[in-house]
């Protein structure tokens, strides 16, 4: 292969190949193939395992699996990828599917669409768990979080976020000049994107390369929520109830708050558990247990 394939051509390729993962994984081993018998020094029996003998447009693989199967068979499955063919792809297969988006409004959609899928496929849509990218800085005050966020941003390279920003949707932003409003460029992705931002994402006047970078330098494609514990408790609580996303995929604007996010969230107020059930006693359920583990 010299080129790569066409987008959905590659969620059709991915089809198949989980086809074939699952005949391996469900219907290679017999539940008694695995013998363990150490008198006759056998640890599995040949004719209990069978050759699936798949062949497909891009697969031919005759089996049987290599390995016996784990106590489930079936691993979880985790997708991302909120495009038409994705969001097929995830309704039908993923127990968990990450999102990106700067707010719960950028996301909700997307949800509720895999959702009513899922349920056309014959599955419960609520067994799908959506997993928000977010990026929290947190401050003992606000002040305090927004000077983090402005020491984070001095470390980003303008550069290096275009390039990601490039690779996320095929486009070559250096053919753009640095104040080219960029709503009115040729490339469809692009114009897409920044409209979306501009529906709701934070309210910038004019769109260029320089503030599109600025805004995705920290936390990339996902939520930045910048404030104290219970500010950003806040956010996590908005994501929950309006975009409908079960937990969230927790990422560190740089190596050093990798570690050190957990010392930031408790040092943010004497007891964040507490307020966190404070604010969940008249909640949903779901979004009871969630906060909690945030405490």
């Amino acid at each position: 292969m010299t080129e790569q394939l066409e987008h959905d051509e590659r969620y059709r390729v991915c089809e198949e190949y989980i086809e074939v993962a699952y005949k391996l994984w469900n219907s290679s081993w017999r539940e008694d193939a695995v013998v363990l018998d150490s008198a006759s020094r056998t640890f599995t029996d040949p004719a209990r395992i069978r050759e699936i003998n798949h062949e497909g447009k891009y697969f031919t693989v005759p089996g049987p699996h290599i390995c016996a199967p784990s106590p489930q068979r079936t691993p979880v499955i985790l997708q991302a990828g909120t495009s038409k063919s994705g969001m097929s792809f995830a309704a039908r297969h993923a127990e968990a599917v990450f999102i990106g988006g700067h707010s719960p409004a950028a996301s909700a959609n997307s949800v509720k669409q895999i959702r009513a899928l899922a349920k056309e496929y014959g599955r419960d849509p609520q067994s799908i768990k959506f997993l928000a990218k977010i990026a929290p800085i947190i401050g003992r005050t606000e002040e305090e979080a927004q000077a983090k966020y402005r020491e984070y941003m001095s470390y980003g390279s303008y550069d290096g976020a275009l390039a990601l920003f490039g690779g996320w949707t095929g486009c070559d932003m250096s053919k753009y000049g640095d104040d080219e409003e960029l709503r009115l460029v040729e490339s469809n992705a692009i114009r897409s994107y920044v409209e979306g931002l501009m529906k709701h994402g934070p309210k910038v006047g004019k769109w260029t390369k320089r503030t599109l970078a600025e805004h995705i330098m920290v936390g990339g494609l996902g939520a930045t929520p910048v404030g104290t514990v219970v500010q950003v408790a806040d956010v996590f609580e908005q994501w929950m109830t309006e975009a409908d996303v079960d937990g969230f995929n927790i990422v560190s604007t740089s190596l050093r708050t990798n570690s050190s996010i957990s010392t930031n969230w408790l040092s943010g107020i004497r007891d964040p558990a507490k307020v966190v059930r404070r604010r969940c006693r008249t909640a949903d359920t779901r979004v009871a247990k969630a906060r909690a583990v945030l405490g």
